[in-house]
């Protein structure tokens, strides 16, 4: 995949190193907010339906009660009460399902490969394309 160097001027260049800095904020506030969760994660217990409250001086924080997940535990029976058609219109596959049950020749037969949204990746000057 090719990659094209954009010239732009000088407006346009502190809008690319604006998008840099806001990056590398949001990465270092990810990390510092994962530290004080995890720190405070231990002080919650495994109580199901419960919520819990930290209380801070510029900030309260809560978390809530897991929520309720549901499955299907009994796929088999599903097939007969909604018959082939409907199950099949129903059922959702995941692509890592499908590999590991379909060879590469028939995956590539029932799959279709399209492009997703572009990724935006702030790199620093000092490092280049790393």
């Amino acid at each position: 995949m090719a990659t094209i160097d954009v010239k732009l001027d000088a407006r346009y260049i502190a809008e690319v190193d604006e998008y840099g800095k806001q990056d590398q904020l949001e990465k270092q506030a990810a990390k510092k907010k994962k530290t004080s969760k995890n720190l405070l994660g231990t002080f919650i217990n495994d109580e199901a339906d419960t919520s819990f409250r930290f209380e801070g001086n510029e900030y309260n924080i809560l978390v809530t009660a897991p929520r309720k997940e549901t499955e299907v535990v009994d796929k088999e029976l599903l097939y007969k009460m909604l018959k082939k058609t409907k199950f099949l219109e129903l059922a959702k596959f995941s692509l890592e399902d499908l590999r590991a049950w379909l060879q590469p020749d028939q995956l590539e037969k029932v799959i279709k490969k399209t492009s997703g949204p572009r990724m935006w990746k702030a790199q620093p000057k000092c490092c280049g394309d790393e």
